[in-house]
C-alpha cells in the first residue's frame, strides 16, 4: 500500500501496490486520476541516482519513471476503500432550526389572530369589570360622605335645639328669679302698702303701676260685681268715699278685678245681706291694654285681698 493525493480535491488515499502507475478515481471526488510509479528496485535507484549526477543541470529533471499502461480501475474488481465516517455538516440543522422557529411563529401568530376576539372580549369584560368596580367605589364613597353629611346634620341639628333649650332654660330661670323676686317684693309691699284714692290714681296711674296699695272705706254693693268673659275674672264697680263712681266695665279708666276667690266671696255675701257695705281693699297695680283696633292703656286694681266691714265698723268678712 501506499499514499497518494488526488490532483483535484488533494484527498489522501491508500492505494495498494498492484494499483501503480494506473488510472484511478478519488473515493471523495470521483474524479479519475494516474497514479505515478516509483522505483522498487535497488538497480533502477541507481541508474536513476547516474543519470541525476551525469546531467549537467543538477537541477534538470529526472527523466520520467516508467509508467504502466492506462487501465480503466474497473477493468479489475475495485477493492473496496475505507472511507472515513462521514462528518454532518451544521448548515441543515441550522435550516432545520429556522424552519421550527418560523413554523412557531406562524402558529403562534394564528393562534394570536384566532385568540383575538376571545382576548378583545375579555379586555372589554375586565374594563367592564374594572369601571363597576370604580362606579361601586364612588358609590359607597357618596353614601359615606351623605352619611357623614346627616350625622353632622343631626348632631348640628341637637346642638341647636340643646342650645336653644339652654337659651329658653336661662330665659325661663330669668323669668322665674324676676318673679320670685317681684313676689318677694310684693309680699314685702303687702306687709306695707300704700294708702292712696282713687281719684288720685285715676289721674296719674303712672306713679303707681307695680306698686301696692291700700283703699280704705270705699263702698261695694252686689250688683256691681260681674264675671268678665273677655278677661276671665271678676270686674267690680266700686265708688269712693267723695261719692265717685268707678265702673267695672274697663273703660278708659281705672277699674277693679278680682279672681274667682275673691269675686265669689263678695258675691255671695253682699247678696246675701243686700246692704252697701263699706270695703278696704289691697290691690295690686297694673297696666291694662285694651283690645280692639285702637289700644288704649289704663290703671287695673288687682284685688288680692278684701276686708269687708258692717255698718258698725267691725270686719266682717275677710277674703280669702
Amino acid at each position: 500500500m501506499f499514499m497518494i493525493a488526488c490532483p483535484s480535491c488533494g484527498h489522501n488515499t491508500r492505494v495498494p501496490d498492484e494499483y501503480r502507475g494506473r488510472r484511478v478515481k478519488c473515493p471523495k471526488c470521483d474524479e479519475p486520476f494516474a497514479t505515478t510509479a516509483a522505483p522498487t528496485s535497488e538497480a533502477e535507484l541507481e541508474d536513476l541516482a547516474a543519470a541525476i549526477l551525469c546531467a549537467p543541470d543538477s537541477r534538470a529533471v529526472p527523466p520520467p519513471l516508467p509508467s504502466w499502461t492506462d487501465e480503466v480501475v474497473q477493468e479489475r474488481p475495485r477493492p473496496t476503500a475505507i472511507r472515513p465516517p462521514p462528518v454532518h455538516s451544521k448548515k441543515p440543522i441550522q435550516l432545520t432550526f429556522a424552519v421550527l422557529i418560523g413554523l412557531a411563529l406562524i402558529s403562534a401568530a394564528v393562534a394570536f389572530w384566532g385568540l383575538r376576539p376571545a382576548l378583545k372580549a375579555n379586555q372589554e369584560q375586565t374594563e367592564l369589570q374594572a369601571k363597576q368596580e370604580n362606579e361601586k367605589r364612588a358609590m359607597r364613597e357618596r353614601e359615606r360622605q351623605n352619611e357623614q353629611l346627616e350625622r353632622d346634620r343631626i348632631a348640628g341639628e341637637e346642638e341647636r335645639k340643646r342650645q336653644e333649650q339652654l337659651k329658653k332654660d336661662e330665659e325661663v330661670g330669668e323669668r322665674q328669679e324676676r318673679q320670685r323676686k317681684k313676689e318677694d317684693q310684693l309680699r314685702r309691699d303687702r306687709l306695707n302698702p300704700i294708702p292712696a284714692t282713687l281719684e288720685h290714681v285715676n289721674n296719674y296711674p303712672e306713679k303707681f303701676y307695680g306698686r301696692i296699695l291700700c283703699f280704705d272705706k270705699v263702698k261695694v254693693s252686689g250688683g256691681s260685681i260681674k264675671r268678665n268673659k273677655d278677661l276671665g275674672r271678676f270686674t267690680i264697680g266700686v265708688t269712693s268715699t267723695r261719692g265717685r263712681y268707678y265702673s267695672g266695665v274697663p273703660y278708659d279708666e281705672l277699674f277693679f278685678s278680682a279672681d274667682d276667690v275673691i269675686g265669689n266671696g263678695l258675691l255671695l255675701f253682699l247678696n246675701d245681706n243686700e246692704q252697701f257695705f263699706h270695703v278696704k281693699l289691697y290691690c295690686e297695680m297694673r297696666e291694662f291694654t285694651s283690645r280692639g283696633l285702637v289700644k288704649k292703656t289704663f290703671p287695673e286694681a288687682v284685688i288680692y285681698k278684701a276686708e269687708v266691714f258692717n255698718l258698725k265698723g267691725e270686719v266682717s268678712l275677710t277674703l280669702p
